[in-house]
């Protein structure tokens, strides 16, 4: 019996360790932060794509999209994020309610309409 409770709580211990990942998780973890987009925590030193801020603007912004680039999401200093930004066509920026983000020369975040970040 002793046994059976050393190796069940092995296993609750092994699952509670490797499982789904929650916005407080990501707080205590450095250098990472939670991604509505991915739900989950990222490694910010993972991000392909670092923005780099405007006036008005503190830190850095890291990018994050979805397997197929129709979504995309900025994670902002602070434990902030822009929310998913979703784009119809290819062409097109990825926008939400208040951000967006666009290519130009490189990628430029705006909110409302105001340039924030840029690569």
């Amino acid at each position: 019996m002793r046994h059976y409770l050393f190796l069940l709580s092995i296993v609750l211990f092994l699952s509670a360790c490797s499982g789904s990942k929650s916005p407080e998780d990501c707080k205590t973890a450095e250098g990472s932060q939670w991604s509505d987009l991915k739900k989950n925590c990222v490694k910010l030193s993972e991000s392909k794509f670092t923005l780099k801020p405007l006036e008005g603007a503190a830190g850095s912004a890291y990018l994050v999209f979805s397997g197929d680039s129709d979504k995309a999401e900025a994670l902002l200093p602070g434990n902030a994020s822009t929310g998913v930004l979703i784009r119809t066509d290819d062409v097109k920026p990825w926008i939400n309610e208040e951000w967006s983000l666009e290519i130009k020369s490189g990628y430029v975040l705006k909110k409302n309409g105001v340039i924030m970040y840029t690569e």
